[in-house]
């Protein structure tokens, strides 16, 4: 009789979270520090500005995801994975799968890119 494989779906993510944070731990070490700006006409100078802003952004983001991935660890280890941060409902199955780090139900998600969205206008609008 073949035996069948029991699948803890939590493991598995769990497993998926550590893969991501060390695979997003491994580029921050392996990338190359900002460029210096000095020397060079100003077509120079623009250009390493351009790049030092794209690879401080790339710094900042792969930051907050380690961080949202460590929230979601410790989720896992209090029993409180899963479930939605704001409505406390189960967030689906699949969103987790998709986004294992997810904090918040597809709903409650969706608002809180509503609230921030006005903040992100206001920012655009004064750089």
């Amino acid at each position: 009789m073949p035996r069948t494989v029991v699948r803890d779906p939590i493991a598995e993510i769990r497993r998926a979270l550590l893969d991501e944070k060390s695979q997003m731990e491994w580029e921050r070490r392996q990338s190359e520090p900002p460029p210096t700006i000095g020397t060079g006409d100003s077509a120079d100078q623009a250009a390493a500005f351009q790049e030092q802003f794209v690879t401080l952004q790339r710094k900042d983001q792969q930051a907050v995801k380690i961080r949202l991935i460590d929230a979601a660890l410790a989720r896992i280890e209090s029993g409180e994975f899963g479930q939605c941060l704001e409505c406390e409902e189960e967030i689906a199955p699949a969103r987790l799968r998709a986004v294992p780090w997810a904090s918040y139900c597809v709903k409650c998600q969706e608002r809180q890119d509503e609230r921030q969205e006005p903040e992100r206008a206001r920012f655009a609008l004064s750089t």
